[in-house]
């Protein structure tokens, strides 16, 4: 698998996101699937939620730029379809919203990981 320029990895611009995709990597494959299917529907009702004038957004051409890198499945969570979803509609939402997503799945991840 070729190297990535790390400056290009829209994760690598969160450290609690880097985290997050770190503790997942080493989760096994079907939690992985739990957890991607889980942010989804997350995800899917905060933008259910904003009200319609705060709807309209763009997403800017670095996080086009990484859709489409996505749809070349160059990074490791792209080999797994529910993953890629979650983490390219994660990489789309509103900061605030992405924050607190974040900081929920460090929460959920480290005390996951404290627990074995």
């Amino acid at each position: 698998m070729p190297k990535e320029d790390s400056k290009n990895r829209w994760y690598d611009n969160d450290s609690g996101m880097n985290r997050v995709l770190n503790l997942m990597k080493n989760l096994p494959e079907n939690i992985q699937e739990d957890l991607a299917a889980t942010l989804i529907q997350f995800a899917n009702l905060i933008r259910k939620d904003r009200k319609i004038e705060e709807s309209a957004l763009s997403i800017g051409k670095d996080k086009v730029l990484g859709l489409y890198k996505a749809s070349n499945k160059r990074r490791w969570y792209d080999q797994n379809p529910t993953l890629m979803s979650a983490m390219n509609i994660l990489s789309t939402l509103p900061p605030n919203e992405f924050k607190n997503i974040v900081e929920g799945l460090l929460l959920t991840l480290t005390n996951t990981n404290t627990k074995k």
